[in-house]
């Protein structure tokens, strides 16, 4: 199983919704030094699973959206989070992935949270459940 194929297909859903306009971008695990906030990072950690000799990897896939403005209300930077938290969830919440080789099974939203960082940024964080099966 490939999992450049599925982090592709993640970055190709993100690249195609409008959430992709709200953001300097999302990167896989780090963000360049040279992002402008706000931007996303995502992991994906994979399980392989065989049933009947059919091949799944099931996923947990995390979007952490960064951001910071040291000018504005607390309840005004969550309300600004909070938008491009929803065009995020509006973005992956049921979808389908587009993929070379699999059959995207599922896409779940299982939760989400929003932190303020100690150094005064904020977090705003979606995880998912995700399963592909291999053609």
């Amino acid at each position: 199983m490939s999992v450049a194929a599925i982090l592709e297909g993640i970055q190709e859903r993100y690249d195609s919704q409008p959430v992709a306009k709200l953001l300097s971008g999302m990167w896989l695990g780090l963000a360049p030094d040279t992002a402008g906030l706000p931007y996303a990072v995502y992991t994906l950690s994979l399980t392989a699973e065989r049933t009947f000799g059919e091949r799944f990897e099931n996923g947990d896939l995390t979007i952490r959206i960064y951001y910071a403005d040291t000018t504005a209300e607390d309840q005004s930077i969550i309300g600004a989070l909070d938008t491009i938290g929803e065009a995020m969830a509006s973005a992956f919440d049921d979808c389908s992935l587009t993929l070379t080789g699999y059959t995207s099974i599922y896409v779940t939203r299982r939760g989400r949270s929003i932190a303020r960082d100690p150094d005064g940024g904020w977090t705003y964080e979606l995880q998912y459940d995700l399963q592909v099966q291999e053609d």
